[in-house]
């Protein structure tokens, strides 16, 4: 049954409840005297903008507005309901600079994380489309008059694997570019304490004063850009909850509001687990870079232990050392980069060697062995000149033990 005109729905005293006034003061203190758009307002209340501003719902429903004789705003003797033609009109011609300007923006953002030492993220970049453009501008009369004001036309998506790289990224973007705080906004922040939903930085930006002088740059330099920064697990809620038509105008049951939410709180959680475990991958590399020299018979064999053993047997570099003056190779890189770890580690589990002593005093026992496999390997062949990395000393000890194997068995 309809609800009388001037009666409060069920929905509406919720949303009352919610902000903590009537519906009138809201309206009139966000909508009438700080001028929000209809979309804020709406975002606010936590409703489709339909429900509050729209003029023919299904079923010959009326909106809140209708219900409530909410005035709604007009611009002198202009339509209500904004008739954008115009400003997509404008932004048609202007659509291939914004284009060239999400490519050059991507491209820059790319090169500086990758000058940085930042890992490798996923960057992603779009230009907005005309239908997009069109259905962000509708009902937004005083916020959006001409292409310019519209403040993600080019946007880039910046996604990390952890909470913590997120601010580092953040930082990046903030020493390169000028930042409009007033259009930027982050989530993280804004989200009620007791609530679960979309986490994300976004930040509207523009070219520094000093890169847009550089005349590749200088085209774009009055046009904005919406960066997003997030996780991968953020990124993959907010790409369900759009697929899955979350933010509609049709009231969506509670039941599945909270399935939506749970959701949302377990991947915060995921978020934060993740960063705890890379502390005490950290922590954990800190003590056993110590314990490697104090206590090398409790330090059992993984990849972090291996990495630094490398690091500190003057074992391994003697070896390394005598390997490469009987070869001529040049030492140099990472150690175990180019052998690889992993196949460090497998190698001391087959030869069931379970912790670091075990490892050094087995290197010492083969140590003349080793050096003379390499002398004999290579004697009277033209050897080909090449960059190996700390730990060869490791891979030879393979080598030997191997043959050793092979001729026990036969």
């Amino acid at each position: 049954m309809p609800t009388p005109p001037g009666k409060k729905t069920p929905k509406m005293l919720e949303v009352e409840k919610k902000i903590g006034c009537s519906l009138e003061e809201d309206f009139n203190e966000y909508y009438i005297k700080k001028k929000w758009g209809q979309k804020r307002l709406a975002k606010k209340w936590r409703v489709g903008r339909n429900l509050i501003f729209g003029k023919n719902l299904r079923g010959g429903r009326r909106s809140w507005s209708q219900m409530l004789d909410f005035h709604v705003r007009r611009l002198g003797n202009e339509k209500a309901i904004f008739d954008n033609r115009t400003l997509v009109s404008e932004y048609e011609k202007i659509k291939p600079l914004y284009e060239a300007c999400t490519e050059k923006f991507e491209s820059l953002i790319k090169n500086l994380i990758k000058e940085s030492g930042l890992k490798k993220l996923s960057i992603t970049s779009r230009t907005k489309d005309i239908e997009a453009l069109s259905k962000k501008v509708l009902g937004e009369i005083e916020k959006y008059r001409k292409a310019s004001d519209v403040s993600d036309l080019a946007g880039v998506r910046i996604c990390c694997y952890l909470s913590s790289e997120v601010e580092n990224v953040a930082t990046l973007i903030r020493d390169n570019f000028i930042i409009l705080p007033e259009l930027s906004i982050d989530k993280r922040d804004t989200l009620e304490p007791d609530r679960f939903g979309y986490l994300s930085l976004h930040y509207i930006i523009k070219l520094s004063n000093k890169r847009a002088r550089l005349p590749e740059f200088k085209k774009y330099k009055d046009l904005l850009c919406e960066i997003q920064i997030r996780t991968i697990l953020q990124h993959a809620w907010a790409e369900i909850e759009h697929d899955l038509g979350y933010k509609t105008d049709i009231e969506i049951p509670k039941k599945i509001k909270r399935k939506f939410s749970m959701l949302a709180g377990l991947l915060e959680l995921a978020d934060e687990q993740f960063d705890n475990i890379k502390l005490q991958i950290e922590k954990y590399s800190r003590e056993i870079s110590k314990k490697i020299v104090t206590e090398p018979k409790e330090v059992l064999i993984d990849k972090i232990s291996i990495y630094n053993y490398l690091l500190k047997s003057p074992t391994v570099k003697e070896i390394d050392k005598k390997i490469v003056e009987i070869t001529g190779w040049v030492l140099s890189g990472e150690p175990g980069k180019a052998i690889g770890i992993k196949v460090l580690v497998d190698m001391c589990n087959y030869f069931d060697i379970k912790t670091i002593q075990e490892l050094e005093n087995m290197l010492k026992r083969y140590k003349r062995i080793i050096i003379n496999y390499t002398k004999d390997s290579f004697a009277g062949k033209k050897i080909k000149k090449r960059i190996v990395n700390g730990g060869i000393s490791l891979f030879y000890l393979g080598y030997v033990k191997t043959e050793e194997q092979v001729k026990k068995d036969s």
